[in-house]
């Protein structure tokens, strides 16, 4: 067929079938299928398609290619640390470092939003350790679809 459409095609599969059933839509698509894919799994939707649309309670909210659906969220990534010390004086640093776009905290956890990780997160450790605090985990997250989808509806897609 030149249209294919699949529902759900990976729930409740094994690692090995869930790989055959994404590398066979991939191959079906280079050969000039046209596959219209429904998941709630968002990273085959970001492996899979250059084309995706975003769906809530029946309404089609959102549509475009990745990049173009994540700039809605904006290009920052989200490093969430935690402490050895209280935060406060570590946050009021973090502010001034170049490349920090926000700072907060909520229950032990510091977030950072940052344009860049790999360019700000030296600073963040320079800046820790002068003041005698230890970053004891860290947690970096690039904007994705699952942040363009909890953007969009305000919810996670088990909510």
């Amino acid at each position: 067929p030149q249209l294919l459409f699949l529902d759900e095609p990976t729930v409740g599969i094994d690692p090995q079938s869930r790989r055959a059933i994404l590398d066979t839509v991939k191959d079906l698509n280079k050969k000039g299928m046209t596959v219209l894919y429904t998941t709630h799994y968002m990273e085959e939707a970001e492996e899979l398609y250059d084309h995706i649309g975003i769906m809530d309670h029946g309404r089609m909210i959102a549509n475009g290619t990745n990049d173009e659906l994540v700039k809605l969220v904006g290009q920052q990534t989200r490093i969430d640390l935690t402490l050895n010390v209280e935060a406060k004086n570590v946050l009021e640093a973090w502010r001034t470092i170049k490349g920090v776009a926000r700072v907060s905290a909520q229950d032990g956890v510091v977030t950072v939003l940052v344009d860049d990780s790999n360019r700000v997160l030296a600073r963040l450790f320079e800046s820790a350790a002068s003041l005698s605090a230890r970053i004891t985990s860290i947690d970096i997250r690039e904007p994705n679809l699952e942040a363009v989808f909890l953007h969009l509806t305000g919810r996670a897609l088990r909510d």
